[in-house]
C-alpha cells in the first residue's frame, strides 16, 4: 500500500511506514445525510440525531450528542444514509480538517464527510487525529479561493502515512491522554475565571471583607449601581494625568510599540510588543507611557484589552486613536 513518491507537504515517515490514500483504509466514505422515513431502525420517537459542524467543533474527539434533531417531517425517499457508530467525521466546509468520531447513530449534512475505516487497517482514533494534524495540507488541496471547501474526490485521494497498526494504536493513545490533561486544564482555567469573576463583583460591591459580613454592609444606590454608604462616586476624568505625545519618526531612539493584540486580557497585562528606531517608527506610534500607567484600549472596548505598564515595557509608545491612559507620568 505503500507509495512510490513522497507527497508534497508530507514530512517523511519512518521507512517501515506505508504512504497510502485516504480511500485505501475506508470501507466507505460518503457525504452524510438524512436516511429514509421507512428505515425505521434509526427513527427514535420520530426523530434521529443530526450533527452539525458546530457539535465536531465543541465536543473535542468523541461525538455523543447533538444539539439538533431531523423529524420524519417532509423525508419520504432520501438517498441519505444513516452513520454508523465509530465512524470518522470529516469538515469539508468552513473549518476543514476538523474531526470527530461519532459513539451515536447520526444523520449530517452535506458539508461532513463520513470516512468508515477499515478496523483491521486503520485505528480510527489515530486517523482523527491524523487528519486534524494534516489539515492545513488538505486546505492547500480545496477546490475554491473564496469559500474554501475539499470534496469526497480530494480526500479520498489525500496521501497519509499508516504506520502498523499497533503503533497506530499507542500513538493514538498517547494524544488522548495529553488530550484529557487539556480538557481538565481547561475545565480548571474556566473555574478559576469564573471564580475571578465572582470574587471581583463582591470586592467592588462590598469592600474586601468576607461574604459572611457582607450582609452587614450598609449600602447606597448610585448611577454605577449598588457600593458602600462610605464610598465615593466621581468622574474617572478627575483623577487621571495628561500624556505626553511625541513623534518617534524624529528621532534616532529605539522603543516599544504595542499594539492591540499584544495585552493579555486575563492577566491585565502586556505580552508582547514591537521593537521601532527612529524613522522607521508608524506614524501613529506618537504616545508615551510609563511604568506603572494603565492602558486602555478604544478599538473594540468589548474585547476590555486593559493592561498595566511594567518596567519591562516603560517608555512605550501607543496609537493616540487606539487607546485611553490612565495614571499617567
Amino acid at each position: 500500500m505503500s507509495s512510490d513518491s513522497q507527497p508534497e507537504g508530507l514530512n517523511s515517515p519512518p521507512e517501515e511506514w506505508g504512504v497510502v490514500k485516504v480511500s485505501k483504509v475506508s470501507k466507505k466514505m460518503k457525504a452524510g445525510g438524512t436516511p429514509r422515513r421507512s428505515n425505521k431502525e434509526y427513527w427514535h420517537n420520530g426523530t434521529v440525531p443530526f450533527v452539525l459542524i458546530e457539535d465536531m467543533t465543541s465536543c473535542g474527539l468523541y461525538l455523543d450528542k447533538t444539539k439538533e434533531f431531523v423529524t420524519t417531517k417532509g423525508i419520504e425517499n432520501s438517498s441519505a444514509w444513516i452513520v454508523p457508530n465509530n465512524s470518522l467525521l470529516l469538515s469539508m466546509y468552513a473549518t476543514i480538517g476538523e474531526t470527530a468520531i461519532n459513539k451515536i447513530p447520526l444523520a449530517t449534512n452535506q458539508a461532513i464527510l463520513v470516512i468508515v475505516p477499515k478496523e483491521d487497517i486503520f485505528d480510527v482514533k489515530f486517523g482523527a487525529y491524523l487528519l486534524k494534524f494534516n489539515s492545513n495540507r488538505l486546505i492547500a488541496k480545496n477546490v475554491q479561493s473564496t469559500q474554501k471547501n475539499v470534496n469526497k474526490g480530494i480526500v479520498a485521494n489525500f496521501e497519509i502515512p499508516l504506520p502498523p497498526l499497533p503503533e497506530q494504536k499507542r500513538i493514538a493513545a498517547v494524544l488522548s491522554t495529553v488530550q484529557e490533561a487539556k480538557k481538565r486544564t481547561e475545565t480548571v482555567i474556566q473555574a478559576t475565571r469564573e471564580l475571578k469573576k465572582s470574587l471581583m463583583k463582591h470586592l467592588f460591591t462590598y469592600g474586601p471583607i468576607s461574604v459572611e459580613e457582607a450582609e452587614n454592609v450598609p449600602l447606597r444606590e448610585t448611577e454605577i449601581g449598588m457600593v458602600p454608604e462610605e464610598w465615593g462616586v466621581v468622574k474617572l476624568g478627575d483623577y487621571i494625568i495628561k500624556t505626553k505625545q511625541k513623534d518617534m519618526r524624529k528621532t534616532s531612539d529605539e522603543f516599544n510599540y504595542i499594539d492591540v493584540s499584544g495585552i493579555d486580557r486575563d492577566d491585565l497585562r502586556i505580552i508582547s510588543a514591537i521593537k521601532y528606531k527612529g524613522k522607521n517608527a508608524p506614524s501613529r506610534a506618537r504616545k508615551i507611557v510609563n511604568e506603572t500607567d494603565v492602558i486602555i484600549a478604544t478599538v473594540r472596548p468589548t474585547l476590555k484589552r486593559i493592561a498595566l505598564i511594567s518596567k519591562e515595557f516603560m517608555r512605550m509608545r501607543l496609537d493616540p486613536e487606539k487607546y485611553r491612559v490612565l495614571y499617567g507620568d
